[in-house]
């Protein structure tokens, strides 16, 4: 039960200093300096209000059975400044916090809530966002469906943080669905991306990896700006990163040409999409974290779902300050069935699975 006390100091949000005698000789405050039971008096009690900006009160500091005698003004003082000090990043905490939980909801509203049935593919899709305490990054991906039974898949990364971040990934996203449902090549996509940008005066840039696949000829058509290369999972267990059809980053440069690569691939292949979050770490450079990724991949189940879990548990940290993004999509022939699985790992820890089939 709250004392008497600091129900006064929260209530009237003004210091409050108390002698021992002066304890004893008010009936609610001696009764609650009883309740120590068998311990020494009190030697005194301080307590200071803690006042937001606006003048509410978030709680308050008390301190109690000072060792050398009672308290006194400069020990009051001193608690007030205390106290005010305290509010201030107590009142700051709470709205960082609040904004982070705006941007984190932003983001995840722009993220696909499913994934698209489509014949001839598995696919799977993960987003975990960055440690808590980092605020909430601008990774983003989209799997589009596209006419004649073709593949679409879309990862980027929006430089900067918050909600600033999350609001220009939203446009990008929606712009690049809108540009790859006409039929585009993925190098038009990127430039006519590019030219978004540049209009809607966006000052951000963002690594962009766009790729068509077409099931029925396993041809696939790729342009990277700016982003990490992708990693195919070849049938027979080894792997290789997709280095051609580079360029810079999505408003560097508008206006210049965004060039196109082109594979075909085996059925049973695994495509491999990913952001920065994944392989980035201090303690590392990147080209050791990429080897480390094809290690892990050429290991790992071929099922896309559970190879991104492995992917995961074994490359990302509880401690990772960056988002991830993450699209696996395997080429199976016509006899087998699509697959398609949407997780998105909501803590860091707990992997909680949406079942989309």
């Amino acid at each position: 039960e709250e004392a008497e006390m600091s129900r006064r100091v929260r209530e009237t949000n003004m210091p409050l200093r108390l002698s021992q005698d002066e304890i004893v000789a008010h009936d609610d405050w001696r009764k609650w300096a009883e309740g120590f039971g068998d311990l020494p008096p009190l030697e005194g009690w301080l307590g200071a209000p803690l006042v937001s900006r606006s003048g509410s009160n978030l709680g308050l500091i008390r301190l109690s059975s000072k060792i050398d005698g009672s308290f006194t003004e400069k020990d009051e003082a001193i608690l007030v400044q205390l106290a005010q000090l305290s509010s201030v990043a107590i009142e700051n905490a709470g709205l960082y916090e609040r904004q982070r939980r705006i941007a984190e909801t932003l983001q995840r509203s722009l993220l696909p809530r499913r994934l698209p049935t489509i014949d001839h593919v598995a696919i799977a899709a993960r987003y975990v966002p960055g440690a808590a305490g980092a605020q909430v990054g601008g990774d983003w991906y989209d799997v589009i469906e596209l006419p004649g039974g073709n593949v679409g898949l879309a990862l980027g990364d929006v430089v900067g943080r918050g909600i600033g971040a999350a609001s220009v990934m939203g446009q990008l996203r929606t712009g690049l669905r809108a540009y790859a449902i006409e039929g585009n090549s993925p190098g038009a996509v990127l430039d006519s991306l590019d030219r978004l940008i540049d209009r809607l005066g966006i000052e951000p840039m963002t690594t962009v990896l766009y790729m068509l696949y077409q099931p029925a000829t396993h041809e696939l058509q790729y342009s990277i700006a700016g982003h990490l290369p992708p990693l195919l999972i070849l049938p027979n267990g080894q792997s290789q990163y997709l280095q051609d059809g580079r360029s810079l980053p999505l408003g560097v440069a508008p206006g210049d040409p965004h060039p196109v690569a082109s594979t075909t691939i085996e059925p049973g292949t695994v495509i491999l999409l990913y952001t920065d979050g994944l392989v980035e770490r201090r303690d590392a450079s990147i080209e050791d974290r990429l080897d480390e990724l094809k290690s892990v991949a050429e290991s790992g189940p071929s099922e896309p779902g559970v190879l991104c879990d492995r992917i995961l548990g074994a490359m990302a940290s509880d401690t990772a300050a960056d988002d991830i993004a993450l699209i696996a999509l395997k080429s199976q022939p016509a006899a087998e069935r699509a697959e398609r699985v949407n997780i998105v790992k909501t803590g860091p820890t707990t992997l909680e699975e949406i079942d989309l089939k």
